[in-house]
């Protein structure tokens, strides 16, 4: 080789590894000698990731930090890192490869709920134990009789950890605190989802976790999982599991992959929420209560409305609350039941009241809770569900309690509330039982039921952990 062409060659060299120096120098920043920083993935934004990095001169993504926590074992639940505190709900919370481990965790203490159905009401105490009485012909009560009760029973099988509970005509479902959900009483229709058609007196176990929300309509079931997916099952003749159909369902069957924050059923229709605030509602509408301004059934959800923050549906009619706290009320209005002062179908939503944060409806008359506590109902009075003292009938809100109340809940003909002290207070019709007070004599008025605790809503206690493997 001539010396000519060893010094082009030895040019070339020096050039390439000056070249690649500059290069490392700079780390891609475009600054000589310029470090870029370590970026971590943090997805759910608790303040532990998992150790996925990115060296970036400038943010990834939204999802990337600088300073954080490592050893997150699931980036995408905030219920999981190890400054988490181990709970009873079938997860590793606290990240340390065990799940509820040595079968002692922490149990939550859950606010004081009530739930009514046609004829029969559940309510859940501060402690997780859950209380049935009313109608049983059933056995939606749960305690493995058909014998309807006129006090509050607690139902055994469910131990002490039930989070949420919803009735339907004559059936109920609870979710457990670790995602498992439960159903009992009539299945004529495939509504309790265990693939049968036949009734039971205990509950059975539906889904085995991931619940955090289920909603009870007459003759159908929907429920929504931690993914934000909603599965429905049961009744479907008027296409209320939306699914595009009109064949009833005996087990789950997916109708929203993911997005739905909650979730209500009427008779025979359903609405849900989802994440962006949009109002979606399909099944029957013959009287205007899916709300789409027309009266034809739909099998498949519709977008009805945005900006909507809760939903409650009736017999046959809906009513939701917008994000500013306004009511809005449609459907089948026969005896002023939307509260408008007319007995005039409504067939789009139409504005009720403003300052709400709660609002319930039973099988022909309908409460809302203002945002001072106030209780304010209206509708069919026959049985004296609105409270009032009297049993005329209501075509717009009137004032039954003047504060201090937190949920309502009502049923066919019967209705109640929970006060801020977990008071429990019931009213209206009580053939079977549903009040609760020891007698089936009819109440105009409030009556006392029970204390259902106080201080409930997230004071946690060591408990050990349960170990529990006329539609068409």
């Amino acid at each position: 080789m001539s010396s000519d062409k060893r010094d082009r060659m030895g040019w070339i060299l020096l050039l390439s590894v000056v070249g690649i120096a500059f290069l490392l120098g700079t780390s891609g920043c475009g600054k000589k000698e310029e470090k870029c920083p370590v970026w971590f993935k943090d997805a759910d934004k608790d303040g532990y990731t998992d150790g996925i990095s990115k060296v970036s001169c400038s943010k990834p993504s939204d999802e990337y930090v600088l300073l954080a926590k490592h050893g997150d074992c699931n980036d995408n639940d905030t219920d999981m890192n190890p400054g988490k505190i181990e709970i009873c709900d079938s997860k590793d919370n606290n990240c340390n490869g065990q799940v509820d481990e040595d079968n002692v965790c922490v149990f939550v203490a859950v606010a004081p709920k009530v739930s009514a159905g046609s004829n029969h009401t559940c309510a859940i105490k501060t402690d997780g134990s859950l209380w049935c009485w009313g109608y049983n012909g059933y056995g939606q009560l749960g305690d493995g009789t058909a014998t309807s009760r006129n006090t509050p029973v607690q139902i055994q099988i469910m131990s002490s950890e039930v989070s949420s509970v919803a009735l339907g005509y004559d059936h109920t479902c609870a979710v457990k605190q670790d995602g498992s959900l439960w159903c009992w009483g009539d299945n004529s229709y495939g509504q309790l989802g265990d693939g049968t058609n036949r009734v039971k007196s205990t509950p059975v176990k539906i889904m085995s976790s991931g619940v955090v929300d289920v909603a009870l309509g007459g003759w159908h079931t929907c429920a929504i999982k931690a993914d934000g997916s909603l599965w429905c099952w049961g009744s479907n003749w008027a296409g209320q599991l939306g699914d595009g159909t009109s064949t009833r369902k005996y087990s789950p069957v997916q109708i929203m992959s993911s997005g739905v924050s909650s979730v209500a059923l009427g008779y025979w229709h359903t609405c849900a929420i989802k994440m962006d605030g949009s109002l979606w509602c399909w099944g029957q509408n013959g009287d205007g209560q899916v709300g789409d301004g027309t009266d034809t059934n739909k099998y498949s959800p519709v977008k009805i409305t945005s900006g909507v923050s809760s939903v409650a549906l009736g017999d046959s009619r809906t009513c939701a609350i917008k994000t500013d706290g306004s009511l809005w009320c449609w459907g089948d209005n026969s005896y002023g039941w939307l509260g408008d002062g007319t007995d005039t179908d409504k067939y789009s939503p139409v504005k009720i009241m403003s300052g709400v944060v709660a609002v319930a409806l039973g099988g022909n008359h309908t409460c809302a809770i203002k945002t001072d506590g106030s209780l304010w109902c209206w509708g069919d009075n026959e049985y004296g569900q609105l409270g009032d003292g009297t049993n005329i009938d209501k075509s717009t809100p009137v004032k039954i309690m003047p504060s201090g109340v937190s949920s309502v809940a009502l049923g066919d003909n019967h209705t109640c509330a929970i006060k801020m002290d977990g008071s429990l207070w019931c009213w209206g019709n009580n053939e079977y039982g549903q009040l609760g007070d020891g007698t089936n004599m009819n109440k105009n008025t409030p009556t006392y039921i029970m204390s259902l605790g106080s201080g409930g809503g997230g004071v946690p206690s060591i408990r050990e952990k349960a170990s529990f493997d006329n539609g068409e």
